[in-house]
């Protein structure tokens, strides 16, 4: 599909690449948070506990 020269505009337009911006860090920082706990889940990380150090 080839964008129409309004459609481009639209997108370029500083308010909307603020928005898309700010929902794209969002949607980052979600996916990073669900990678992590499935992570976890699965015993691929384990969680420490606050101000433990680990052994060498």
């Amino acid at each position: 599909m080839i964008a129409s020269r309004v459609e481009i505009e639209k997108l370029l337009c500083p308010d909307g690449l603020i928005k898309e911006l700010l929902e794209c860090m969002n949607q980052s920082e979600m996916a990073k948070c669900q990678f992590r706990e499935d992570a976890r889940l699965a015993g691929h990380i384990s969680q420490g506990y606050p101000r433990s150090q680990k052994s060498s």
